[in-house]
């Protein structure tokens, strides 16, 4: 009997295990999606550059990106294109020419573009114009689209007036890269410490002048409001002057000599030589031209 039950109980088992090893109907997957290639000129750059920097430019308006303070307008339809040819190559391209791949593997996922600057109309930086942004290290704003004449000849020559605008636009672009950097990388060891206690705040500091700025270690007085604007304006300050004037106006300056010293190697260490790369935008300056 207990024989007979044994052999009901395997013949169930394998009976199960047949059962369970009957081939199946194959699963189809359904074909991937081909990504639509856009045709108009300025979304297909927007495309190229996604892929090739990860990174995505938004120019339509959306206010979510902005606070109830801020005030601000979208960009001219026009100028978004000739402005992103821009911005390649004042800011990226210059990073690209010392380290290939730099700039895929540090470019914020979002550009957001606008037509003019940010202005605050209540609390406590009421009156204060922003030229830019960085919001985490995945987004930054870039400011004042409608005022780049970019189909002015005229405009575009040294005396036509653009080099001024060209050269605020790179401080902007490069200044809030390092705030992208730095949220990634952070700041230089022992940086925070050289104009430890000589910080102004948020308001205070547009009481002090640049000479006083300058004694207290900071290359700017925006850069006495914190640590963190303290290491962007530095940078934007060495990326913005000429080597041999840039080290002329920090000789004999304890705190701004010790900086420096410290954001070139910060630089450095990840294949970035700070004057040559504000040798690269210099250049693209001078002979910016929009070619489409």
């Amino acid at each position: 009997m207990k024989k007979f039950k044994q052999f009901t109980v395997i013949g169930l088992l394998l009976t199960a295990i047949f059962t369970g090893c009957k081939k199946e109907d194959p699963i189809v997957l359904d074909e991937p999606v081909p990504t639509e290639i856009p045709t108009d000129p300025t979304a297909l750059r927007i495309f190229e550059l996604n892929g090739e920097y990860q990174s995505n430019i938004i120019y339509r308006w959306d206010r979510r990106f902005f606070g109830t303070e801020q005030i601000v307008a979208p960009p001219k339809f026009e100028n978004v294109l000739p402005y992103i040819d821009f911005m390649e190559k004042v800011w990226v391209k210059p990073y690209e020419f010392q380290v290939n791949g730099f700039m895929r593997e540090n470019m914020p996922r979002e550009i957001i573009l606008v037509g003019t600057t940010i202005k605050y109309d209540e609390g406590g930086e009421s009156g204060f114009d922003a030229a830019g942004q960085a919001i985490s290290a995945s987004r930054i704003i870039l400011t004042d689209l409608n005022n780049f004449k970019w189909s002015d000849a005229y405009w575009l020559t040294s005396a036509g007036g653009s080099k001024p605008w060209m050269k605020e636009q790179a401080k902007t672009m490069h200044h809030e890269f390092a705030h992208i950097l730095d949220k990634k990388y952070g700041r230089p060891k022992g940086f925070d410490n050289i104009s430890k206690g000589l910080y102004a705040g948020s308001t205070s500091f547009r009481s002090f002048s640049t000479e006083v700025a300058r004694s207290r270690g900071f290359w700017i007085p925006y850069g006495m409001s914190n640590e963190e604007e303290d290491f962007a304006t530095f940078v934007e300050g060495i990326l913005s002057v000429p080597k041999t004037e840039y080290l002329a106006a920090i000789k004999g300056n304890a705190k701004l000599e010790q900086k420096y010293a410290l954001v070139f190697q910060y630089y450095y260490k990840m294949g970035i030589d700070v004057h040559t790369l504000q040798e690269q935008i210099s250049q693209a300056i001078t002979g910016y031209q929009f070619v489409n």
